[in-house]
């Protein structure tokens, strides 16, 4: 017999329940107002993004992978709901991510008032150029291990709490793909480098725009490469 808590529960218009996905995403663009508030202080705000992004991953490899595997397992109208309810998450994500670019602009414009500038591998000046082929060299090189995809070849299993680079590498008229993990669990995610001669202030570029800078040295003796590119 049903009790008649249950028998209460049962009665209540679905409509009424925000889906527990939509509403940890609405707790997230919470994070995001926090990051927005131009009276935080810039390096507290970027640390408000950066708890964004996390929990946005975490988001992904949980409660999305769950709303998919329910959509594949599922019929009838409990997989059209599960549908719905990843349309739903797909089209929230994608604004949080449009307010989350706006937001990190204006961080970095609040930052660059204070001579504080964050700059990405086309950025770079001459000197500056330099000292990041040196880094990545001496430093980032040897922490390095690509995988090289290949036809027909099963996707080796990847560690979720990573970061990777997808580099796109054309040869002999050939295309392949391969994957280098970002280092971040034991390099430091971003580098201070020397600022463009005649400039003040200080310069950082992150650890995955210094891969990009350098990636080719990568695969040199390894592939003959006419052209590669990092994503």
């Amino acid at each position: 017999m049903n009790s008649p808590v249950k028998s209460r529960l049962a009665d209540l218009d679905e409509s009424l329940f925000i889906p527990r996905e939509m509403s940890w995403l609405s707790f997230n663009a919470r994070v995001l107002q926090e990051a927005a508030d131009e009276t935080v202080p810039e390096i507290q705000r970027l640390r408000y993004l950066g708890i964004f992004s996390n929990n946005l991953d975490e988001f992904f490899r949980v409660r999305v992978a769950e709303v998919r595997r329910l959509i594949s397992v599922s019929g009838g109208n409990t997989r059209q709901q599960a549908k719905e309810l990843l349309a739903a998450i797909q089209a929230e994500v994608v604004s949080q991510q449009r307010d989350f670019e706006r937001i990190y602009d204006a961080v970095l414009r609040a930052m660059r008032k204070r001579r504080i500038y964050m700059i990405n591998e086309r950025q770079l000046q001459p000197n500056q150029a330099a000292f990041v082929q040196q880094f990545f060299t001496t430093t980032v090189l040897p922490e390095l291990d690509p995988i090289l995809f290949s036809e027909g070849s099963p996707i080796p299993t990847l560690d979720d709490e990573s970061l990777y680079l997808a580099v796109a590498i054309r040869s002999e008229q050939k295309q392949r793909v391969a994957l280098l993990e970002v280092p971040t669990d034991r390099l430091d995610r971003f580098v201070e480098i020397p600022k463009a001669k005649g400039k003040s202030g200080r310069v950082f570029i992150a650890l995955d725009n210094v891969i990009r800078a350098c990636q080719p040295q990568v695969f040199r003796g390894v592939l003959p490469i006419d052209a590669a590119a990092a994503y």
